[in-house]
């Protein structure tokens, strides 16, 4: 079992090496990675106040055009059906 767990541990895959899948030989392999030097942070381009503010702005416009297409439909049916309820309650005797 000590030789399973140095083959383990030597490198050789866990799915190719049956003896390393059983127990926790297999799970407990960790690997990390060096850290790298050659990584640079990139700084994010800041957007301006007026690019922000009109963004904001269209984004409103659109959700205020949709609503209110909404709100006028709605009331719209709603006047129609109140309109067809009182022709129907004038035909009944």
């Amino acid at each position: 079992m000590a030789m399973a767990l140095r083959k383990c541990i030597a490198g050789i895959p866990t799915r190719m090496n049956p003896l390393c899948r059983a127990g926790t030989a297999g799970t407990a392999l960790r690997s990390f990675s060096d850290v790298s030097t050659d990584v640079k942070p990139t700084k994010k381009a800041r957007s301006s106040l007026g690019s922000r503010l009109r963004s904001f702005l269209a984004g409103f416009t659109v959700a205020g055009t949709l609503s209110g297409y909404a709100i006028y439909y709605k009331v719209q049916w709603a006047n129609e059906e109140l309109a067809a309820m009182a022709f129907a309650s004038d035909c009944v005797i």
